[in-house]
């Protein structure tokens, strides 16, 4: 720009300066806006798919970054709806209910309207539920555990098991229902072998699968050996229908056996199992694999 159109007499030269000089600043600072205001929502889209996918602690992450380009309430309210739910979740993971259940009520009795809260409101809602439907879960089993019991103890083991086969085959990711169903397992074993000690199967038969010989020196077991060692351990009658089936060795090369029995339930058939077990074919040692 030619200097004779600053310095006129009249002005008039530096009146057009300023003003193109405005009109470029103008210009940059709604660049510079349009970029900030670009990266917010970008952040903003990347939140909400995190909460879609339940990724909360993600979609907090990404409403931070969002705040730190343009800090507003809404995006505000985001990160603390985000961060609430991923107490919630954390909570339940750690086996505290009441403090899930709590974090998740802050989520559905919320009278906010947005973007966010129509994302979790129904998550948390679904988290709500799954803790009732667990405690009800709970409270039956214990009841059917109980029965159980009582039966054993009064040698109906034949209506004893048909209770533990059902407990003993429920799933779920309700410490207290896995702990439930690991108790009925344990005790349709004691029952097992305290029917292989009493002699319940037909006349002529053996009760037991007959533990082979330990590996002499420099030997070792075959599989079919470490099966039978594991039938023998655990008492289980010739006759008896419970499975006890070969898996991949453990990281120490030993036999690894699923014991378990089919359940015929027309509704939901699945496996009854009543644990893993391992065999050391060198020494013939038997042992649960599960245990630490």
């Amino acid at each position: 720009m030619d200097s004779d159109l600053i310095y006129t007499e009249n002005g008039e030269g530096y009146q057009v300066y300023m003003k193109k000089l405005t009109a470029m600043l103008c210009m940059f600072a709604l660049l510079f806006m349009a970029a900030c205001s670009s990266k917010y929502e970008q952040y903003i889209d990347s939140g909400m798919s995190a909460l879609k996918e339940d990724q909360y602690k993600d979609a907090a992450a990404h409403f931070k970054k969002a705040e730190k380009e343009k800090s507003t309430d809404e995006v505000k309210k985001y990160i603390q709806a985000a961060q609430t739910m991923q107490q919630s979740v954390q909570a339940l993971d750690e086996g505290k209910k009441e403090e899930a259940v709590s974090h998740a009520e802050k989520i559905t009795k919320s009278h906010e309207s947005s973007k966010a809260m129509d994302i979790l409101k129904p998550k948390a809602q679904d988290l709500i539920n799954k803790v009732k439907k667990w405690d009800l879960q709970v409270k039956d089993m214990s009841a059917k555990l109980e029965k159980a019991r009582i039966l054993a103890d009064e040698k109906k083991y034949e209506e004893a098991e048909a209770i533990l086969k059902e407990l003993s085959g429920t799933t779920s990711a309700s410490e207290q229902v896995q702990e439930i169903a690991q108790e009925s397992t344990e005790l349709w074993q004691q029952i097992e072998r305290e029917k292989g000690s009493a002699g319940t199967t037909e006349p002529n038969q053996s009760t037991e699968i007959p533990a082979p010989p330990k590996p002499a020196s420099g030997q070792k077991l075959t599989p079919k050996q470490g099966e039978d060692l594991i039938r023998a351990y655990m008492k289980i009658p010739a006759n008896s229908s419970i499975i006890v089936e070969q898996q991949q060795d453990n990281e120490k090369g030993h036999y690894v056996f699923h014991v378990y029995e089919k359940v015929s339930d027309p509704n939901t058939p699945h496996n009854a199992t009543m644990g893993y077990y391992a065999v050391n074919p060198e020494t013939g040692e038997v042992y649960n694999d599960l245990m630490p």
